[in-house]
């Protein structure tokens, strides 16, 4: 609530402070006022349509309205504003995995991947942009393909890793193998348990 009041104050004297909209966007939708987060994040978007942090939680904000069955959206500003962050910013895997998620919150699967993978082909180990790509594999419902990935790129006792992988074991229903990586989860973090 203090970010939220701060960031008023701010944007009373400066209508158009980038961060400042952003911030009460993202403050907004963690609280799950997300029809004045979408509010705040277009108005970032109109302002600078390559902001990509913008964008990215708009389309958060968005699904979480989808999900909790508001309203349907659409797309079009969302794919504006992609295509103006492309010209600009194609060159660089951090935006380019961005869009990938900007995609995959759309479900625009295919486009997310690709985005993603060539983010992947600018940084190749780049592990944040490798878990992205298992996520929206994920997501895609891409089970098999998700788990293969993860299993190539898999660090010993990494409880986030430990954690997608039980994740896409649970959809694919393999109820042993997920309760073994919870086993090994609980080693590392002892007072978390599965119920």
């Amino acid at each position: 609530e203090r970010t939220i009041e701060y960031t008023e104050k701010i944007i009373k004297n400066e209508p158009e402070h980038l961060g400042a909209l952003i911030t009460k966007g993202g403050a907004l939708l963690e609280t799950n006022y997300l029809h004045s987060a979408v509010y705040y994040f277009e108005k970032a978007l109109r302002i600078e349509p390559t902001e990509i942090s913008a964008l990215v939680n708009l389309c958060l904000s968005y699904r979480r309205l989808q999900d909790n069955g508001v309203e349907k959206w659409t797309v079009h500003l969302v794919e504006i504003c992609a295509e103006k962050v492309l010209t600009i910013k194609k060159d660089e895997p951090d935006s380019l995995n961005y869009l990938g998620w900007v995609y995959s919150y759309c479900d625009k699967f295919e486009k997310a991947l690709e985005f993603n993978a060539q983010s992947i082909k600018i940084k190749p180990n780049y592990m944040g942009s490798i878990i992205d790509r298992v996520s929206i594999l994920k997501l895609a419902e891409k089970y098999q393909d998700a788990l293969d990935l993860l299993n190539k790129h898999m660090i010993k006792n990494d409880w986030t890793l430990l954690y997608l992988k039980y994740d896409i074991l649970k959809n694919m229903n393999s109820e042993k193998e997920a309760q073994s990586v919870a086993e090994n989860m609980t080693k590392l973090k002892p007072m978390w348990r599965f119920f």
